[in-house]
């Protein structure tokens, strides 16, 4: 069917006529407002439009179009930088700069810095016209000048002098009149026009860097990207005419990087001044995906800066700045420490899976962990969740392997091996690809080591048995930390023998007797060993190293051993109830090897536990005198006259002196003793050699109505960080440190005597 044709509403003919008679009005009104509108979009570009002037009539520049915005100009006594907008790549705006005719990259940063400050500066007041003195106001001559250009819009602003009032400084709009700036206005427009350069010296970012060359300082060093999916410094290897280089310890190579980008120009050199300051320490070569390659100078102080040195682009083009002085020692790193010793090079945040593999008598036992939220989940050899403290342990462990890197020649054992592999995100391969990083050892035990083969590079390496143990397939991972869960008021017995220290506790009541040592006045301090039974009854390990010792952990013969006593006799006797041992091994980076006498496995045994077994369990609460009990205190230097402070009622005083010097004495003396308590007894029985008491600095004779005590102060030393003084009382068969702070104001106080 076809559709009738519609009826035009438009009127034709006379009857048009009349229509555009009766709406004349409406139609010259549109013709009017559309013309504005081409007037706004063409010409208004080229003017100020009042509702722009409106806006901005206390801005420096009428009009800010950053659309428009395309080169800047700034003149001042520093020099001329002319900012041009770069053409648009996506919606980013760079700048390039010139400076003095000089072509640069700008510092897109400080450029946005400056544009803000123009686009939004303000004037503090208007200067009326029939006031202005044109040479009296400096614009004949002005200090500095913006030029900018918006389209067809442009503006010129002059500085000039000084105004009268303090902090201004008088400025001309071309054109759009006069009136007084800040002083932190003008000083943000007279910058320094290098302070609009790029400071980025290095000219490749590490992705795009696939060898790196380094000579002097350090020797000659070398490195390129191996061939597989590596984080920053872990995806490098040494380079080698064979390819067989080992792979570079990420640490040590980040190190170096790090340097790169701290790299900024903190100034910039001129040639003539750069050459004849430059030292050459080092020299880096950096070989990028494209381009030409870089070479970089380092070395030589920096005439401007302190702390600073020199460093010299020599390649691909030429570029003199002064750097921080610290870049130079990652760079100086000698080339052993950059071999990589692990055998793992993901990092522990990069690292989302582990698998290990055993062969074993015609079966095959398999561990698996990955991470899952915010801790693991164990696929095999059981569905289990795994915490993040015990899946970040057990990750440490592995990554904290090491070994001996053997010849690239080393034949391969014989024999099954464990198969390692380990999955690791966020690493670049030689293409510059990102993806999944693939790490795979094979593991060999032998009777006393293990041989591993780091496929990654295919280097071989000499391990302990105890480390290859971080790689075994066991239960381990998810077994309970808590090694021991005694009540700690059910501990009846403390035994220790270790660090050259044998002691045994028994518990009386509450307390505890010291029974060996025996000796004058030795008795169990029993905040130390209250505290101690704590921890060993309630003991928790980082992490389980192994089902059983295999005698390479030391504890075949233990450095040191803590028997727990628990119970009476009777249930002794009986089985119930007994001690426990527990055996302490080799010692490691992150605690001590540990095993415990009713159970095979080898755990962690954390520092400070060992370090609480290891001190003398001696009381050191009775050391100090109360000087309320005491009548007269003699204090007798080796050399020099000694000093008696007697009892007048509540108070002690120098005898044969009361002046102020002497009442200072007196307070010190008082006050020391307050604050003598001893931080550890170092030795028990007799006094050693070293502990300076053949000829002590000072003897305090302390005397009471019923007892006398005598301290000797022996040699100063420190102890855990802290200065010390040993010091004996004549009634306990031990020696103490007591730290120096309480000790220095009684032998002072023989020094200067009144």
């Amino acid at each position: 069917m076809t559709e009738p044709p519609r009826k035009s509403s438009a009127p034709r003919g006379p009857a048009k006529a009349s229509f555009v008679r009766k709406h004349a009005s409406a139609i010259v009104l549109s013709t009017i407002a559309l013309a504005g509108i081409v007037y706004v979009a063409l010409v208004d570009k080229k003017t100020l439009s009042t509702s722009e002037q409106e806006s901005r009539k206390k801005n420096v520049f009428p009009a800010w179009r950053k659309d428009d915005l395309s080169k800047v100009v700034i003149k001042n006594a520093a020099g001329t930088a002319t900012l041009t907008r770069n053409k648009a790549a996506g919606d980013a705006v760079t700048w390039s700069v010139s400076i003095d005719g000089k072509d640069f990259p700008g510092d897109d940063q400080n450029i946005d810095k400056l544009l803000q400050t123009l686009e939004y500066a303000t004037f503090t007041r208007s200067i009326p016209a029939g006031s202005v003195d044109r040479a009296g106001f400096g614009f004949d001559d002005p200090r500095s000048t913006v030029d900018v250009t918006m389209g067809e819009v442009s503006f010129h602003l002059a500085v000039g002098r000084p105004a009268p009032t303090p902090g201004e400084a008088y400025a001309e709009i071309k054109g759009g009149g006069v009136f007084a700036l800040s002083a932190a206005l003008v000083s943000a427009i007279e910058l320094d026009p290098d302070e609009l350069r790029s400071k980025t010296f290095v000219p490749y970012p590490p992705a795009d860097i696939v060898e790196i060359d380094l000579s002097g300082e350090g020797g000659e060093r070398s490195f390129v990207r191996g061939n597989w999916i590596g984080g920053r410094g872990s995806g490098f290897r040494m380079k080698s005419d064979r390819g067989d280089g080992v792979r570079v310890a990420g640490p040590a190579l980040d190190r170096v990087l790090g340097a790169f980008a701290k790299m900024q120009a903190n100034a910039f050199v001129d040639d003539a001044t750069a050459d004849k300051a430059a030292t050459n320490r080092v020299t880096v070569t950096l070989v990028p995906k494209d381009g030409p390659r870089g070479v970089l100078s380092i070395g030589g102080p920096c005439p401007t800066k302190k702390d600073q040195v020199i460093a010299i682009r020599r390649e691909p083009t030429r570029l003199n700045v002064c750097v921080p002085g610290d870049v130079m020692a990652p760079l100086s790193q000698p080339v052993a420490d950059f071999e990589d010793h692990g055998l793992i090079g993901a990092a522990s945040d990069e690292v989302t899976e582990v698998r290990i593999l055993e062969h074993q008598d015609g079966a095959d036992r398999k561990l698996e962990i990955a991470r899952s939220g915010s801790g693991f989940k164990m696929r095999a050899p059981a569905d289990r969740t795994i915490s993040n403290e015990r899946g970040g342990a057990f990750l440490r462990g592995l990554l904290e392997a090491k070994g001996e890197i053997l010849p690239a020649d080393t034949h391969v054992p014989e024999g099954t091996a464990v198969e390692v592999r380990v999955l690791s995100q966020g690493g670049m391969g030689p293409t510059g690809k990102t993806g999944e990083r693939t790490e795979e050892l094979a593991i060999y035990r032998q009777k006393e080591d293990a041989i591993v083969v780091r496929k990654e590079d295919g280097r071989m390496l000499r391990v302990p048995s105890s480390t290859a143990h971080a790689f075994a397939v066991s239960d381990l991972l998810v077994r309970d930390p808590q090694v021991l869960s005694i009540k700690a008021a059910d501990v009846t017995s403390l035994a220790i023998d270790g660090a050259g220290k044998k002691q045994r506790l028994e518990r009386k009541g509450s307390l505890f007797e010291l029974i060996e040592p025996k000796g004058k006045g030795l008795t169990a301090d029993q905040g130390l060993t209250l505290a101690l039974v704590e921890r060993l009854a309630a003991l928790k390990t980082t992490r389980f190293i192994a089902d059983a010792d295999d005698g390479s952990f030391g504890l075949s013969a233990p450095r040191m051993t803590i028997e727990i006593g628990t119970g009476t006799k009777s249930e002794a006797d009986a089985g119930t109830l007994g001690p426990v041992k527990l055996f302490v091994g080799a010692r490691t980076d992150d605690g001590s090897y540990g095993k415990l006498s009713n159970d095979p496995a080898v755990f962690l045994l954390p520092v400070d536990i060992e370090e609480q077994a290891a001190v003398w369990l001696v009381n050191r609460a009775d050391f100090p005198i109360t000087t309320a009990t005491v009548d007269k205190i003699t204090l007798r230097p080796t050399e020099g006259k000694e000093l008696v402070l007697a009892r007048d009622g509540s108070a002690l005083h120098v005898v044969g002196a009361n002046d102020k010097r002497a009442l200072d004495i007196a307070a010190d003396v008082q006050q020391a003793f307050e604050d003598f308590l001893p931080l550890a007894a170092v030795t028990v029985g007799k006094e050693a050699d070293y502990q300076g008491f053949a000829k002590p600095a000072l003897s305090v004779e302390c005397s009471g109505p019923k007892s006398k005590v005598t301290y000797r102060i022996g040699a100063g030393d420190t102890y855990q960080g802290t200065s010390v003084f040993y010091v004996r009382r004549d009634d306990v068969d031990a020696t103490f440190v007591v730290p120096q702070s309480a000790v220095r104001p009684l032998v002072h106080a023989v020094s200067k005597e009144p």
